[in-house]
């Protein structure tokens, strides 16, 4: 009796599915955790969309730059090291990078 007044006293058709789902074993406890990890999630759930801009697109965005830079300035390096090579020797072997 104490139980289903507690189950269906709960706004949340959700929390109250999971309370159900407990069935015979639920306890005060057990039902004020999972109203507690339900209000929490949503809470968790709100700041995320209600976020302006999603920073992790941000990071993304960050990282794909820093990559294409790299690259940029590792090929760089390659074709001043090919350059400045006065040996002969040296420049008959192709590089294992690029290939020159």
């Amino acid at each position: 009796m104490v139980r289903d007044r507690i189950v269906f006293s709960i706004h949340s058709l959700r929390v109250r599915e999971k309370l159900l789902s407990v069935g015979s074993e639920l306890t005060l406890d057990k039902a004020m955790d999972i109203a507690r990890s339900h209000k929490v999630a949503q809470a968790q759930l709100k700041t995320f969309t209600n976020s302006a801009c999603n920073p992790r697109d941000q990071v993304v965005h960050a990282v794909t730059a820093q990559k294409e830079s790299r690259k940029r300035a590792k090929k760089a390096e390659m074709k001043a090291s090919h350059q400045n090579s006065n040996d002969v020797t040296e420049r008959s072997r192709n590089c294992g990078y690029c290939g020159n």
